[in-house]
């Protein structure tokens, strides 16, 4: 009997603290015409993790 109401109840509770998350993300400032903004990410080392390190080694008789 209640369940209907309950069930509303939390579906528009989760929607509001899952919808203000998101649009927090999602504000940008105001930009005036003709700005130009870039935004460069930042360059990461390649490392080379699948290569080991090299061991010298002499073959005994």
């Amino acid at each position: 009997m209640f369940a209907p109401f309950l069930l509303r109840y939390v579906s528009k509770k989760a929607e509001e603290k899952f919808g203000g998350q998101f649009n927090n993300q999602r504000a940008e400032p105001a930009k005036k015409e003709g700005e130009v903004t870039i935004d460069k990410m930042p360059r990461q080392k390649q490392s080379n993790k699948d290569v080991g390190d090299y061991v010298d080694y002499e073959e005994i008789d």
